[in-house]
């Protein structure tokens, strides 16, 4: 739950027994004893035996200008969560979100079940989430690349929980990167060595094949209307690039979780910018958001952060 539940800056989290807490606004963080006998109360009913406080401290210091304490929850009790039939491990000390995307769920469930057969490449992956689903899903190939070491880590933990640390590659890979190495030639000794973690090997390995399916999820690039600008030519140069990945008639689920460009409607035309660098032709299959339980409510648009495209390209 969060903005669109009538309570705007706060975010919480069940993952299996225990329930990350992360206030955003300084209100929360005043009645934090209040909020957590609260939890405590509705969410012991469920199994919930920890709460975990997750404060957003540089939100709350610079935006909300909050200079006491943030205080703590209890001990976290973190064990494995179940999702569409894919075990994760919840992350918290990565300190993105409260450790676990479970806004994409749906969209996890939707690449398990078009993953069968298919080389997936899943850019961004962070905790494996969506190469792991199309792992379980019978995928034939599947990489995940993570900018993040800690990340990286994390996922080939939860390809471990799931017996499918053979099924599903993890390397660690910045997205701005590779996007510049397209731009030299993939050298065989590269290409042969695609799996030893190096820059070049992951470039190789990224751009050696062409793929049935690419999924791209990068962090907040706009994390304002100001940054609107700059933030649309990244996404249109990454989903170019992405694009030039995908096997004619192949297929690109591409995120952006910056609420100024979900709001303001200009996702879809970046990708029609992008198509047209790559030279590619684009139909689009399914627009999603989050999953149900992140709610918008109708007199706060401004909640809507979330946009999930999936491409037929050819």
């Amino acid at each position: 739950m969060s903005t669109g539940d009538q309570l705007s800056g706060l975010c919480v989290d069940v993952l299996g027994s225990s329930a990350a807490v992360a206030p955003s606004a300084a209100w929360a963080v005043r009645h934090r004893d209040a909020i957590l006998r609260a939890l405590r109360k509705v969410l012991g009913r469920q199994g919930v035996d920890s709460l975990v406080w997750m404060p957003a401290e540089r939100l709350l210091r610079t935006a909300e200008g909050w200079s006491g304490a943030l205080g703590d929850g209890d001990e976290p009790l973190w064990a494995p969560i179940v999702e569409n039939g894919v075990r994760f491990a919840p992350h918290p000390e990565l300190r993105q979100k409260t450790g676990f995307y479970a806004d994409q769920r749906e969209s996890r469930r939707l690449v398990r079940s078009i993953a069968a057969g298919k080389s997936v490449l899943d850019l961004c992956c962070y905790t494996g989430g969506f190469a792991l689903s199309a792992a379980a899903g019978g995928a034939e190939r599947v990489l995940g690349v993570d900018s993040s070491q800690p990340a990286v880590d994390a996922a080939r933990r939860n390809a471990a929980l799931n017996g499918l640390d053979q099924a599903a590659l993890f390397a660690r890979a910045d997205v701005k990167k590779l996007v510049a190495a397209a731009r030299e030639p993939v050298r065989a000794e590269d290409s042969a060595h695609s799996e030893d973690g190096s820059p070049a090997s992951v470039a190789a390995a990224v751009h050696s094949a062409a793929w049935d399916l690419v999924i791209l999820d990068p962090p907040k690039l706009a994390p304002s209307r100001g940054a609107l600008e700059r933030a649309a030519r990244v996404y249109a140069e990454y989903n170019a690039w992405a694009m030039g990945l995908v096997r004619p008639g192949g297929l690109l689920m591409t995120c952006t979780c910056s609420g100024a460009m979900t709001q303001a409607g200009l996702f879809m035309g970046t990708l029609q910018e992008a198509a047209r660098r790559a030279g590619r032709e684009i139909a689009v299959l399914r627009i999603a958001g989050a999953a149900p339980d992140h709610t918008v409510a109708a007199g706060y648009p401004e909640g809507n952060y979330l946009t999930n495209i999936l491409l037929h390209v050819l």
